[in-house]
Formats: C-alpha cells, structure tokens, sequence
C-alpha cells in the first residue's frame, strides 16, 4: 500500500536525516472490476433498441446477426458497449430466449442477465400467451430463470348497443 510506504519513508527521515534512500518498491496497478454482462433490448413494431453491455465485440456481432436473423424487417438501433466482465462459466442460451421473445412479442421489453432472462410486454389473446409462455420456458432449459410477465389486452365490451335504420321514401 502506498501510504504505509510513505509511512515508513518519513519514519526513516526523522531517525536517520541526512541518509539518502532509496524506493526500489513498486505498486501495482489497482486491479479494475468491469461490470456484469447486462442486455436490455426493446422492441416497438419494427424498431429494436439494444442496450446494456456485451463481454466483447464479438458477442456483440453475435447478437445482432442473431437478431437479423429472427427479424429481418427490424431497424436495429445499437446503443451497447462492450466492456462488460467475462462470461460466467454457466452461460447458458440467454440471449437465444431473449431473441425468441423479442421475434413473438410486438410491444416488449427483455432484460437479459447471466442465468436469468425478464420479458415483459403485450401478446394478442390469453391462448397465445400460454403457448409462448410454455415455448420460452422450453428453451430456456432448467438452468436459466425465466421471468414472465405478459399481458392480454381486455376485451372492449360496450353497455348498449344501437342501431339505426332508414326505410326509403321517409325523410330523414
């Protein structure tokens, strides 16, 4: 540490004053934590955001070929980085899931973490969720948390209902 270098250098000025010395100690650099892998992406229509932090440019690459792949009509706007800490020794097909997901859901938001991948968004009828619900599931395999939270838009049910009717020859 350098302040108990310090330390010992100011204690030897004040025994020995007119010694010379010499620092021959060397630091090392303080070792640098990068932050966990962390992918968010974001689909509107046709419109994709990517967000978060890939391990390195190649994952990266990987990712979005693997989204043109599932959706080759999206406009993928990347915002991510790649500075992100090494992949855990359990990676799994997270990404797999997340592109899954983003491929059925119109309106979503996906949020993909080592072990764990969160889907939130909006599917067409309570029929549709189950089965994707089921599909992501399978995919996912026993090692990855799936957390999902779909929703199914509810039925427009009118109080009355009206008609009107209009014979020939009457005035409106």
């Amino acid at each position: 540490d350098i302040r108990e270098r310090d330390l010992v250098l100011a204690g030897l000025r004040e025994v020995i004053p007119l010694a010379r010395f010499t620092d021959a100690m060397t630091l090392a650099p303080p070792e640098t934590r990068r932050p966990a892998l962390f992918v968010e992406l974001m689909r509107r229509d046709r419109q994709v955001t990517i967000l978060g932090r890939f391990s390195g440019e190649e994952q990266r690459e990987a990712q979005l070929a693997a989204l043109a792949r599932v959706l080759p009509d999206a406009t993928l706007e990347d915002l991510s980085g790649i500075d992100a800490g090494p992949l855990p020794a359990d990676w799994g097909p997270e990404l797999t899931v997340a592109n899954a997901a983003l491929a059925a859901v119109d309106d979503a938001f996906v949020v993909v973490e080592p072990g764990q991948v969160r889907v939130k968004g909006q599917v067409s009828a309570l029929a549709r969720r189950r089965s994707l619900e089921q599909e992501l599931t399978a995919l996912a395999g026993p090692s990855i948390a799936v957390d999902l939270e779909l929703r199914v838009p509810r039925r427009t049910v009118l109080p009355f209902r009206f008609e009107a009717h209009h014979r020939a020859g009457a005035t409106p």
